[in-house]
């Protein structure tokens, strides 16, 4: 199963309301997954400053009519139902068209699966190609850079990662990476990319966002992806839907303690002096969804 991030996305989707119905807002997280997006906050929405008002849009409104209509425009699949009770929603669409400096050849590829190699089809570069090694990794590392002077990376996994850990990886090899002699590598083969789905950004919901006047709780988050690389470029359309909810209309609202990180385990009898079980439960110990 593949996994994306798309921070900026988020970051717009949060920024937007801030913009227009907050002034001076703060965010309260609920979980350790907002706590780590909100400790990059600033340093991702000074990101957003590089991108054009094609590539990056954000919007909130108390009409869902007219974010509707503008998901509609930008061919991003995400609907938000009537507003009732104060609610109110926030859109954000990214929007990348990076083209190869070089027309890349068609060749195949034996992907390895778990069921065994299989055939996909590959994109061959040996010019504008930059071939790294990370002391961390332990694979070469491979830049591509496209007309726009952005750069294309990719390397081959070790393990499979999401979320926050799959960030950590990523800046972990870029850390250590160092200049590798091409040698052994005259050009490179990549297989071509073609995803469209939605990407669970659940642990967003209950993110609290407030004023001296007012105080939201998303109240449901849903993000969209498509991605493609073929022989002309890498295109990404990605869209991020936020649903916000008055906290008063929930007088008694409490969100949930979520234990979204490694814990420790045990289990008593009432009667003995000692724990039956003591444990301490990682990622590798939980029921997969």
């Amino acid at each position: 199963m593949s996994f994306f991030n798309i921070w900026i996305l988020l970051t717009s989707a949060l920024m937007a309301p801030q913009g227009t119905l907050f002034h001076n807002a703060t965010m309260m997280p609920v979980n350790n997954q907002q706590n780590i997006l909100l400790s990059k906050y600033k340093s991702i929405q000074k990101d957003a400053k590089y991108f054009t008002s094609d590539e990056l849009q954000a919007w909130a409104s108390t009409d869902n009519n007219e974010l509707n209509a503008i998901a509609r425009e930008n061919q991003i699949p995400i609907t938000f139902s009537p507003f009732e009770d104060g609610k109110f929603g926030s859109l954000s669409i990214l929007s990348l068209d990076l083209k190869w400096l070089q027309k890349p050849e068609l060749n195949k590829i034996l992907f390895e699966t778990e069921e065994g190699a299989k055939r996909v089809q590959g994109l061959e570069f040996n010019k504008h190609v930059s071939i790294y090694k990370s002391r961390c990794h332990k694979y070469p590392v491979v830049r591509i850079k496209t007309r726009t002077g952005d750069y294309l990376w990719l390397t081959v996994a070790t393990e499979q990662l999401q979320g926050f850990e799959l960030s950590k990886k990523i800046k972990r090899i870029k850390k250590n990476m160092s200049n590798l002699k091409r040698a052994n590598h005259l050009s490179v083969i990549m297989p071509q990319i073609s995803f469209e789905g939605f990407v669970d950004i659940s642990w967003m919901e209950g993110l609290r966002i407030a004023d001296k006047k007012n105080e939201y709780a998303i109240d449901s988050a849903i993000e969209y992806v498509k991605l493609a690389c073929d022989q002309e470029g890498c295109s990404v359309k990605a869209g991020a839907g936020l649903e916000f909810i008055p906290v008063s209309v929930v007088p008694d609202y409490h969100p949930p303690l979520i234990i979204d990180q490694p814990f420790y385990f045990w289990i008593e009898r009432a009667q003995c002096k000692h724990p039956i079980v003591e444990a301490y439960i990682d990622y590798d110990s939980l029921k997969k969804i």
